[in-house]
């Protein structure tokens, strides 16, 4: 119970597979590591700029190793700060950072700062190619708006709906006072405020500095990363 040996074979083949990528130490690597779902989770998560994570962080990552395969998978969590609600903590495009920074987030290093499992998508061409074929699927450089996986047709009616589902339970509980909103987090306010396509942040307890609580209304947010995606993606992969 109490042994780190597969940790152990999984950290050496990836030091291994990054020191000389090849075949034959990529193939290692993959007897451990579920290497095609790590960089699809970071490509998504360096897509909405979800930087309460180990890429500003240093925390918010976990692994599994999972007995049915017998691989280390990444397990996704704490996605409540993406979409622009937290800036890059540890350095980044703007040093400090500024609000600016998270739609111009880098699909390699998002907080300038490397995290090893990252450099799979850059220091390993055939991982690289892997990278950039989720990048394409998830974004189409060509029709940003209504392609790939992430666009915005039919946000607004998306979030509309999903206003008219939370928006009377959740303006009840902010009246009778059941749901308490820690410092620096979001007010009922808040959250109608950030739902258009302005730069507007939020209105209420939320601050303006990097961190949680503060950071573009949605729409906003996802025009101005889309537009950024197509420039990055074209540039690495193309």
């Amino acid at each position: 119970m109490n042994s780190y040996a597969d940790v152990t074979e999984l950290t050496r083949a990836l030091a291994d597979a990054l020191a000389d990528p090849s075949a034959e130490n990529r193939a290692a690597l993959e007897a451990v590591m579920d290497v095609y779902s790590f960089l699809r989770l970071q490509a998504w998560h360096v897509i909405i700029a979800n930087l309460d994570s180990p890429y500003s962080m240093n925390h918010n990552l976990y692994v599994y190793h999972n007995p049915l395969t017998d691989l280390f998978e990444a397990i996704p969590w704490d996605v409540n700060e993406a979409f622009g609600s937290f800036q890059c903590m540890g350095g980044g495009p703007g040093d400090p950072p500024s609000s600016a920074d998270v739609f111009t987030v880098d699909l390699l290093a998002p907080c300038g700062a490397e995290m090893t499992l990252n450099r799979l998508s850059y220091e390993v061409p055939e991982y690289q190619a892997l990278y950039c074929g989720i990048l394409d699927e998830i974004v189409d450089t060509g029709d940003v708006a209504a392609g790939g996986l992430y666009n915005v047709a039919g946000e607004d009616a998306e979030i509309a709906a999903l206003h008219a589902l939370l928006a009377e339970a959740r303006q009840r509980m902010d009246d009778e006072g059941t749901l308490t909103q820690p410092p620096g987090e979001y007010s009922y306010a808040d959250y109608v405020t950030n739902q258009g396509h302005t730069s507007v942040p939020p209105t209420g307890s939320g601050t303006t500095g990097p961190g949680p609580g503060a950071g573009p209304n949605l729409g906003y947010f996802n025009d101005q990363r889309l537009a950024s995606l197509a420039e990055q993606i074209a540039a690495l992969c193309d």
